[in-house]
């Protein structure tokens, strides 16, 4: 019997993060967003807003060009999230670093200050405008939500955590996918994201979901994302994550060919149907590389 790598967890940087968003309304309009955008000031909540073309992601179709360093690294770090946004501001403002000086963030990319700057020199302005957004209303939310926020995120959390501890569904798709992968998978639950963009990788191993639906539907979208993580392995030599957007209809349709050999006829989130059962047509045969490929052609 293998072991469940399907580990859920809460994160106060993540619910930070993802809590600006909603209060600023970018990328997510929801009743979360009305009811706690009053703890801010409405300027900064602006400036959030005149920018969410940047900061928002849209699956398939759109990913802002700030997305990644101002919302996935900061929502995936373990560290506090304003010192992460202070870093930016020294950076991005100052134009004034140490090209050698080598970073806690080498897990996402890059090694170097100059390496970071290069990535982003030409949002500086910018970077720094909503950096001092989220450094001035960060301990609004830990003095003022996080506590009761934490309390709702844990009785979810464990719910879902014990479904995946007493069920083999990590081992199943592991086999069906041929893919061991030696981190374990960690879905992070938020309770701000209603009414936008969910299972947002904001690094490899972590995705951030919503709570706002059943703690089996939850289940279930969970899964559906561990067959991504694992087939961002089974597929590492061919095109299908050089160009995500491009392959987006391909890579779905798989996650959801080897989802629904674990909940048949069950997927929830794949409406084409023609796509999956060209998978099925090659009647398991193929390797997960073997029909991705098969499929781009």
């Amino acid at each position: 019997m293998g072991t469940n790598k399907i580990k859920p967890i809460i994160s106060l940087e993540a619910s930070y993060v993802f809590h600006m968003l909603s209060c600023a309304k970018c990328g997510y309009d929801n009743s979360y967003g009305v009811q706690f955008a009053p703890l801010h000031n409405e300027n900064n909540l602006k400036i959030l807003k005149e920018h969410e073309r940047l900061i928002t992601v849209e699956g398939g179709e759109h990913c802002g060009q700030l997305y990644w360093l101002l919302v996935c690294v900061p929502a995936s770090l373990s560290s506090p999230a304003d010192k992460y946004y202070q870093f930016l501001c020294s950076l991005f403002e100052s134009n004034n670093f140490d090209g050698n000086e080598v970073t806690n963030f080498d897990s996402f990319g890059f090694r170097d200050l100059n390496e970071i700057y290069a990535r982003s020199e030409e949002f500086a302005k910018e970077i720094v405008s909503i950096s001092k957004v989220m450094i001035g209303n960060y301990r609004i939310y830990t003095n003022c939500v996080w506590n009761e926020a934490q309390s709702k995120l844990l009785t979810y959390t464990k719910k879902v955590e014990t479904i995946f501890e007493e069920n083999d569904t990590s081992v199943k798709l592991e086999k069906l996918t041929g893919v061991t992968p030696q981190e374990n998978f960690y879905p992070i639950f938020c309770n701000s994201i209603d009414s936008g963009a969910e299972a947002i990788d904001v690094s490899m191993s972590r995705h951030v979901f919503g709570i706002g639906r059943e703690v089996e539907k939850a289940v279930q979208f969970v899964t559906h994302e561990y067959v991504i993580y694992l087939l961002k392995q089974a597929l590492i030599d061919t095109p299908a994550f050089s160009d995500p957007m491009k392959y987006w209809l391909q890579i779905e349709g798989l996650a959801a060919y080897y989802y629904e050999k674990i909940f048949p006829g069950r997927h929830i989130f794949l409406e084409n149907r023609e796509i999956i059962e060209f998978y099925e047509s090659k009647g398991g045969v193929l390797s997960a590389k073997e029909l991705f490929l098969a499929a781009i052609k």
